[in-house]
C-alpha cells in the first residue's frame, strides 16, 4: 500500500467524535512526517488543510502530547514548520521531536520566529535521545593535508541530528601534549555548527549563481543536480531537473520561501497578469484571493532557466491559532507533459459517486421483483421491476457520458477493425424503418459502393451509426422522406443523411444542445439524455476514428477514413 493511498484513506474517514479526531491527527502527522515522497501533491494539501482544522478542535497539551509519542516519526520540514506556527506547548514539542537531516535543520533555522531558533539550535545538537546518555566526541583529530575552506571548517565526526550515532574507531594513538586534548565546551560546538551552516549556505548561493551564469555542471551540490547529467557539447543544457519544491505563499500571493532553488523562487509574485514573471491562471489567482485550497493550479514561469516553465501549484490556506491568514504551503510539480484537465477528472469522479447508489438501488430491486427472501405482493414487486428499468436506463446514460468525456480528452479511442459499411448502413435502415412507418415517413437510400471497408471495429461502428440515424429519424413527421446516400473516394467513406424540416429549421447551437427525449420511442432510439447529445457523443466518435461529424445546411455528413490497403489499391486501379 503506496504512502499516497495510506493518505487518501485517512481522508476519507470522517473525524465525528473527539476520540477519532486525536487518531486522525495523529495518522496525518505520521504519515506527513514519514519524509517519503507523495505523487499527488493534492493529496498534501488536503493534508494540511485537514490538520489545521483538526489542530482548531483538539486541546494545545493533546496534541503537544501526541507529538511526544517516541513513535512518532517527523522527518519533514515543512510539517514541523506548521505545527510550530500554533501554541508555545506545541510549537516545542514538535522541536524536541523532530528528526531531519542537515538541509531540514537549515531550512527550519531560517523560517521560525527568533523565539524559537534557540530551542531548534538546542534541540538540533542535542535530541529526544541524547538525554540519557553523554554525548559523544565531537573532534578528533584532523587529517594533515585540507583541499578547501569547508573541510577547515566540518568536524571529522558527524554532528547527530536526534539519536546519537556510534563514533567512528579512534585513530592510532599519537603522542599529545595534554593541554590539546581537551574537550572543547558546548559553547564552542554550537559556534563551529553556526559557521558551517553560514558557508554552506553562503557557497550554496555561490554555486547556483555560477551554474546559472555560465551553464557548466557543478559538483558541489549533487543531491540537487540542477543540470542534466549527458549534456551536448554544441548547446548548453536544460538547467533544472528539480520536479517537486515546496514552499510558502504569503497573503499577497509571493513565495516567501522555498525549499529548494531558493534564490530564484524567493520573491516571485503569482499574478494572473500576462507581464507576470509567475503567471497563474484565474482558477488559482480567485483561489488564493480567496484563501482557499489549491489543487492542480497552473503556474507559467519565465524568469531564470532553472525554473522557467510550466509548474503545478497544490496548496492549502495557513491560519494562526485566533483565525489570521498567513498565506498557503503549497508545492510545485514542474510539469513533465501535458496538463492534466481537471474538469475530465471531476466528471469522471462525479459519475463514479452516482453509480455506487443507482448499483445499490437497482440490486435491491431485483432481489425484491425476484422475491430472493421470500414472498413479496405482485404490486410491490410491479414497483420493483419499475425501478429495476429505471436503474439500468440511469446506469446507460452515465455509460454514455463517461464515453464522451474519455473520448474528448484523448483517453479512449475507437477500436481499430475492418468493416464494410455499404451491408451495415443497409442492416440498421432496416431497423429503423417500423418507427418511420409509425409516424408515416420513409428513407430514400442511395449507395454507391457498398463493397467499401473502413478501419474501424464492427461492433462500435455499428452503435454510432445507429445513434445518428436514429437521432435524425426519431424528429421526422409525417410525410417526411429522408434522403441517405453512401459515397465512396480514395481516402475516405461520406454519408450523407438529410434531416427532416424540424430539424433543418434548428441553429447548430439547438441542433447539438440539450435535448431530452420527449416521448419513450425517441428515448429508446436516442438515449435518455436525448438527440443534442447523442449527435455530441456521435461527433466525438466520428473524431477518434479519424474523421469528423459535420451540418451541411439541411442534411448530417458523417466522414470516416477509408482502409490503407483498398485505397492505394483504387489508386492503381485509377493509374
Amino acid at each position: 500500500m503506496t504512502l499516497d493511498d495510506r493518505l487518501r484513506t485517512v481522508l476519507e474517514v470522517a473525524a465525528d467524535s473527539d476520540a477519532s479526531a486525536r487518531a486522525q491527527y495523529q495518522q496525518l502527522v505520521d504519515l506527513l512526517g514519514s519524509g517519503r515522497t507523495v505523487a499527488d501533491g493534492s493529496l498534501v494539501a488536503a493534508s494540511f488543510l485537514r490538520l489545521a482544522a483538526l489542530a482548531r478542535r483538539i486541546p494545545a497539551f493533546e496534541r503537544a502530547q501526541i507529538l511526544a509519542d517516541p513513535a512518532l516519526r517527523l522527518r519533514s520540514a515543512p510539517l514541523v514548520a506548521q505545527l510550530c506556527e500554533g501554541e508555545e506547548e506545541v510549537a516545542n514539542a514538535a522541536i524536541d521531536a523532530a528528526d531531519l537531516d542537515e538541509a531540514g535543520w537549515t531550512v527550519l533555522t531560517s523560517v521560525l520566529d527568533d523565539s524559537l531558533q534557540n530551542r531548534v539550535r538546542s534541540a538540533r545538537t542535542t535530541g529526544r535521545a541524547r538525554s540519557v546518555e553523554a554525548p559523544p566526541p565531537l573532534l578528533a583529530e584532523r587529517s594533515k593535508k585540507r583541499t578547501s575552506l569547508a573541510d577547515e571548517l566540518t568536524p571529522s565526526a558527524p554532528v547527530p541530528a536526534r539519536a546519537p550515532r556510534m563514533p567512528a574507531p579512534p585513530p592510532p594513538p599519537t603522542p599529545m601534549p595534554t593541554a590539546q586534548a581537551e574537550t572543547p565546551a558546548v559553547g564552542d560546538i554550537a559556534e563551529i555548527v553556526a559557521r558551517i551552516e553560514r558557508f554552506r549556505l553562503k557557497r550554496r548561493e555561490q554555486v547556483t549563481e555560477e551554474i546559472v551564469a555560465t551553464g557548466r555542471k557543478s559538483s558541489v551540490d549533487q543531491d540537487e543536480s540542477l543540470l542534466n547529467d549527458e549534456a551536448a557539447e554544441t548547446a548548453p543544457p536544460p538547467i533544472a531537473t528539480t520536479r517537486e519544491v515546496d514552499c510558502m505563499i504569503s497573503p499577497e500571493g509571493r513565495i516567501d520561501w522555498a525549499a529548494r532553488l531558493s534564490p530564484m523562487l524567493t520573491g516571485l509574485m503569482l499574478s494572473p497578469s500576462d507581464s507576470a514573471s509567475a503567471k497563474v491562471d484565474e482558477a488559482t489567482s480567485t483561489a488564493l484571493r480567496r484563501q482557499q485550497a489549491v489543487r492542480s493550479g497552473r503556474v507559467t514561469i519565465g524568469a531564470s532557466p532553472a525554473i522557467s516553465g510550466v509548474w503545478r501549484l497544490d496548496a492549502a490556506p495557513h491560519f494562526d491559532p485566533v483565525g489570521r491568514f498567513l498565506g498557503h504551503h503549497a508545492r510545485l510539480t514542474r510539469d513533465m507533459g501535458s496538463a492534466p484537465d481537471r474538469r475530465g477528472d471531476l466528471v469522471r469522479q462525479a459519475l463514479h459517486e452516482l453509480r455506487t447508489p443507482i448499483n445499490a438501488l437497482q440490486g435491491f430491486s431485483e432481489i425484491i421483483q425476484q422475491q430472493l427472501f421470500g414472498p413479496v405482493p405482485h404490486q410491490y414487486r410491479s414497483l420493483a421491476a419499475g425501478i429495476a428499468g429505471e436503474t439500468a436506463a440511469l446506469l446507460a446514460g452515465l455509460e454514455e457520458v463517461d464515453r464522451l468525456v474519455r473520448l474528448r480528452h484523448g483517453t479512449r479511442t475507437m477500436s481499430e477493425g475492418e468493416t464494410a459499411i455499404g451491408p451495415l448502413i443497409e442492416s440498421l435502415l432496416d431497423q429503423v424503418a417500423p418507427m418511420l412507418d409509425a409516424r408515416r415517413a420513409r428513407l430514400s437510400p442511395r449507395i454507391s459502393d457498398p463493397g467499401m471497408t473502413v478501419p474501424v471495429d464492427e461492433g462500435e461502428l455499428e452503435r454510432s451509426l445507429w445513434r445518428l440515424i436514429a437521432a435524425v429519424a426519431g424528429s421526422a413527421r409525417e410525410g417526411d422522406v429522408l434522403p441517405i446516400s453512401l459515397d465512396a473516394s480514395t481516402e475516405a467513406v461520406t454519408i450523407t443523411i438529410g434531416m427532416p424540416a424540424s430539424l433543418a429549421g434548428l441553429d447548430d447551437e439547438t441542433l447539438f444542445g440539450a435535448s431530452p427525449a420527449t416521448d419513450s420511442n425517441e428515448e429508446l432510439a436516442t438515449g435518455m439524455l436525448g438527440r443534442g447529445f447523442a449527435l455530441r457523443l456521435a461527433s466525438a466518435e466520428a473524431k477518434a476514428a479519424g474523421g469528423n461529424l459535420e451540418r451541411d445546411e439541411s442534411a448530417l455528413v458523417l466522414t470516416l477514413p477509408a482502409r490503407a490497403d483498398e485505397a492505394e489499391s483504387e489508386r492503381e486501379a485509377v493509374a
